[in-house]
């Protein structure tokens, strides 16, 4: 399996640190370059997470990586956040319980471990 996209997603996530060092440079408090995380380089980390699935070491290393750089630059100690890794954990475990509760769903059928024969 290639994970070349999620490589993209790495780069465009290094690239988008320029807005936490203009947060920093401006003197602005932690909570901006806070929500300037959360709003434009998390939700890049994060994008089709329950899709990823499992992700070589090396990418959940590298998005990792990419999270303590940015609370380096806000200032904040790096265990603020909970690691990339668990986010996209829990975020896949809320995406199969949607699809196995709902029976409607197209891939119900494919997961549902409560699936009866018929």
């Amino acid at each position: 399996m290639e994970f070349s996209h999620q490589r993209n997603y790495s780069y465009k996530g290094n690239r988008r640190l320029c807005h936490l060092r203009q947060c920093r440079k401006a003197h602005l408090p932690t909570e901006v370059g806070m929500a300037t995380y959360c709003t434009k380089i998390r939700p890049l980390l994060e994008y089709a997470a329950p899709v990823w699935g499992g992700l070589p070491h090396y990418l959940v290393n590298d998005l990792e990586r990419i999270q303590r750089r940015s609370l380096r630059i806000i200032g904040l100690p790096v265990d603020t956040l909970p690691p990339p890794s668990e986010r996209r954990d829990k975020l896949t475990l809320r995406e199969m319980e949607a699809i196995t509760q709902d029976v409607n769903h197209p891939c119900h059928h494919l997961n549902c471990p409560y699936r009866t024969e018929a």
